[in-house]
């Protein structure tokens, strides 16, 4: 099975409604993608 999913929740404005607040993207990130890279780990090495 692949799973696709973005790099982060908060940088592609294309994937959500007009109203969506700040904390509201990561559940409407989760309407279109089962997965997300959370890479600050690896940047903070």
């Amino acid at each position: 099975m692949i799973k696709i999913g973005l790099t982060g929740w908060g940088d592609h404005p294309s994937i959500y409604s007009t109203t969506s607040t700040r904390r509201d993207k990561l559940f409407d990130y989760s309407g279109h993608f089962p997965i997300v890279e959370l890479d600050t780990s690896f940047y903070a090495l």
